[in-house]
């Protein structure tokens, strides 16, 4: 087995992102760092995308097999042997140590491993209903970070959570029409080919909005301070921002044939000023939670 095509196949960088996430949890509901948990939850999110990860390279092998023989499995470094057994023990020690920390913990950490093999299996093929189990496996690593210090219940924890949601689902919408002719091929429905490039903009767009009126809830009932007031500033203008480019999309792409690839990098430099809106607005609200505790 090579052990630097396993390293790679379990994406490490996603793991910590995700490891990372349980941390950021911890530390909004507290407003400190606690370095047990700390370590545990980051252990138990790296462990859980790793498996993750792997799981979704297997069950895509015959489309890697064409698109990326190069990749670990197709290419004969790991083989599907290797691959299930280093999953199987991924998943098994974090579920564990989730487990062994506390029941609930072990409960939701359970349910963000079923979501994660179920999308990878075979509700990525099933529309809306695997864009939600992605926007929903993004934001459980910060609710699992809240329950592990028995702050479940945190309020600051869960709007942002549900802002995150929403734009991160948004962003999964107009992915599906940058995505229309592989899907079509694949004969998978998006949302994009049931109700139209139109009406999906249109849904992002509903969803983006509830997002930027969500952000200033913690302003408007002063759970948090200034510095957050100027992230929620930032992240409506740049919500702002993709609103517009997707508002001026509506009117020049209305069929799958006037999606050109000038229109399709339109898309793409949206979503990434959605995605470095999201990364700008985390290490804010850090500062802010840790300045007022």
């Amino acid at each position: 087995m090579d052990f630097t095509a396993l390293i790679r196949l379990s994406r490490p960088e996603v793991g910590i992102g995700i490891g990372a996430s349980v941390i950021i949890g911890m530390v909004i509901a507290t407003a400190a760092f606690p370095p047990e948990a700390a370590t545990i939850g980051f252990i138990i999110g790296f462990l859980i995308s790793s498996a993750s990860m792997i799981s979704n390279d297997i069950f895509d092998i015959e489309v890697d097999r064409i698109n990326a023989p190069h990749r670990a499995l197709p290419s004969g470094k790991v083989s599907i042997k290797q691959a299930w057994v280093v999953t199987g023990l991924s998943a098994g020690l974090g579920l564990i140590l989730a487990i062994m920390w506390s029941w609930v913990v072990g409960l939701l950490t359970l349910v963000f491993t079923i979501l994660a093999f179920a999308y990878n299996y075979r509700v990525k093929e099933w529309g809306i209903w695997g864009n939600l189990i992605v926007s929903t496996s993004a934001i459980l690593p910060f609710v699992i970070g809240g329950l592990m210090v028995d702050a479940g219940d945190n309020a600051v924890i869960w709007t942002i959570a549900m802002l995150t949601f929403l734009a991160n689902l948004s962003g999964e919408l107009t992915g599906g029409i940058m995505d229309y002719e592989g899907d079509r091929v694949r004969n998978q429905q998006s949302v994009a080919h049931v109700i139209g490039f139109k009406n999906t903009f249109i849904l992002a767009i509903v969803l983006l909005s509830l997002s930027v009126g969500l952000v200033w809830l913690p302003v408007i009932v002063k759970w948090l301070g200034q510095i957050y007031t100027i992230m929620a500033v930032l992240y409506s203008i740049g919500m702002g921002l993709v609103i517009r480019g997707y508002l001026q999309m509506i009117n020049v792409v209305s069929l799958p044939d006037h999606l050109t690839q000038e229109r399709e990098d339109h898309i793409l430099r949206l979503k990434n000023i959605m995605f470095y809106v999201l990364m700008l607005g985390l290490p804010m609200i850090i500062a802010d939670v840790l300045l007022l505790g």
